[in-house]
């Protein structure tokens, strides 16, 4: 997941920079910091900063304004990832078995023309 890899490495970044809730410098970082610093584009940041508040791992600063906030780490780990979904144990549990079927010719038919 995206935004669980991303809030680790921002996560990471700011506590190795000391901006920790209780830290003593009062440092903070906005969101276009943490793009510049760790390498991810400011969307992506956004998102990983969602990701983490959701978590109680990054909180905002009281007191920043809505369009320009702050964010300092709590200190707080990130649960680990969840793996990806699969429906095999569903189709055990219905009875069901996966198959591979192995493919022995590959057919690509081409549009020439597009029509509205």
């Amino acid at each position: 997941m995206k935004s669980h890899t991303n809030a680790l490495k921002i996560q990471q970044w700011m506590v190795m920079s000391g901006m920790l809730v209780n830290g003593e410098g009062g440092l903070d970082a906005s969101v276009a910091d943490m793009a510049a610093n760790c390498a991810v584009t400011p969307r992506d940041a956004s998102d990983a900063m969602s990701y983490a508040g959701r978590h109680d791992v990054i909180r905002v600063v009281e007191g920043s304004p809505k369009n320009r906030q702050r964010y300092v780490a709590t200190g707080k780990s990130l649960p680990p990832m969840k793996e990806e979904a699969s429906f095999e144990p569903l189709l055990q549990a219905w009875g069901l078995r996966v198959v591979d079927i192995p493919c022995t010719s590959k057919r690509v038919q081409e549009c020439t023309e597009w029509r509205r």
